[in-house]
């Protein structure tokens, strides 16, 4: 494996030379998105969970339903609040729970597998802004997530909780979140470029599995059946960038199980949302 690093290194020269022009291009408009939009999305809820983690109210919440054995009304909340902060903010909140004993480690690769996905923020502010059917692709989605991390949800063995008063720098912790969005959208975006031979719009299609926000406001914007359904094959399947920041922001993250459960919720997805779209 060492002997073909310098052969990769090699690879990628040659690459950044021979597409020199349009990469520069390409970084130059995902940088105003992320400037312009990105930030603007998603910081408030990346903030907002920081400050959650850091006043330890869910503690406070967690206590209070467990001692009215209301298990289920604090999965959906957790449920809500990953749904709605999105990778990578919601690793922290879910590695706090784990640590804390609230939720297993199986019970947290659930949670990122089934919801670790685009946040609903930006998929219905920015991405499906101009989308005529954003509430039918939103609506269908979640509910299939839910479904499917119901079904998978695995046993509570365990009583025992650990609740540990968390100690963070909230300044660091959320510029590291917006820091980790910013290297992965524009790496991933410099391997996008080879995609544009292909037709239009299967262009940005294969674009948006690689990196998934510029090439998916593209494709919502044609409005058209065929350009909602891609959108919403990549929003339920997410893309190579959403990995690499869920394993940036947890080394212990399953990359194939998680491809494998995104694969299955894709799957069962798409027939329904083609019924109502």
């Amino acid at each position: 494996m060492k002997k073909l690093i310098p052969l990769l290194f090699l690879i990628l020269f040659i690459y950044l030379f021979l597409f020199n022009n349009q990469i520069i291009v390409q970084l130059k408009i995902v940088n105003n998105l992320y400037f312009q939009t990105y930030i603007i999305s998603l910081f408030p809820f990346i903030l907002f969970t920081n400050l959650v983690l850091k006043s330890n109210i869910i503690i406070d919440i967690h206590r209070f339903l467990i001692k009215r054995n209301l298990f289920f009304l604090f999965d959906v909340f957790i449920i809500i609040l990953t749904i709605l902060i999105g990778i990578p903010g919601n690793i922290g909140l879910l590695n706090y729970l784990k640590d804390s004993n609230i939720i297993s480690n199986e019970e947290k690769q659930t949670y990122i597998n089934c919801f670790g996905g685009i946040s609903f923020p930006f998929i219905y502010l920015v991405i499906l802004r101009e989308c005529t059917k954003k509430i039918i692709i939103i609506s269908i989605l979640i509910a299939v997530e839910t479904t499917i991390y119901f079904l998978n949800h695995p046993n509570k063995d365990y009583l025992e909780f650990d609740y540990k008063p968390t100690k963070i720098s909230l300044i660091n912790k959320t510029g590291n979140s917006l820091f980790v969005i910013l290297f992965f959208l524009l790496t991933f975006s410099l391997f996008t470029i080879p995609f544009d031979l292909i037709s239009y719009p299967y262009n940005y299609f294969f674009k948006s599995l690689i990196e998934f926000s510029y090439n998916l406001i593209i494709l919502s914007k044609i409005n058209s059946f065929l350009s909602n359904i891609l959108v919403a094959a990549t929003i339920s399947f997410t893309s190579l960038s959403l990995i690499g920041q869920i394993k940036a922001m947890d080394l212990s993250f399953n990359i194939f199980k998680y491809i494998k459960k995104r694969g299955l919720i894709t799957l069962y997805y798409l027939p329904i949302l083609f019924i109502f779209l």
